[in-house]
């Protein structure tokens, strides 16, 4: 049954093929199944070390909203209040 896929011949060590073999038994693949597994694994580890040496494109800076918010200054007549009872409370 054709699958549409491309062709690739592999020659590997004895050793190689029967870690492949074992491998693909328990994952329940084909042998080349296994391998394409194998490959795209290493190919998007790599990738994503690639990345963090690449450096990011500039794009224009966005205003991100502060952290801390800290409440607004009292109206002067209010702070004169609080004075004025804190005042009478230590006396």
């Amino acid at each position: 049954m054709p699958t549409g896929l491309k062709r690739v011949n592999l020659s590997v060590p004895q050793d190689l093929y029967e870690t492949l073999v074992k491998d693909s038994d328990l994952e329940s693949r084909a042998v080349a199944g296994q391998v394409v597994h194998i490959l795209k694994i290493y190919y998007s580890e790599r990738r994503k070390e690639a990345d963090l040496f690449m450096p990011s494109r500039l794009r224009e800076g966005k205003k991100e909203p502060p952290v801390f918010e800290y409440p607004s200054r009292l109206p002067t007549e209010r702070e004169s209040k609080l004075r004025e009872t804190l005042g009478r409370e230590k006396s």
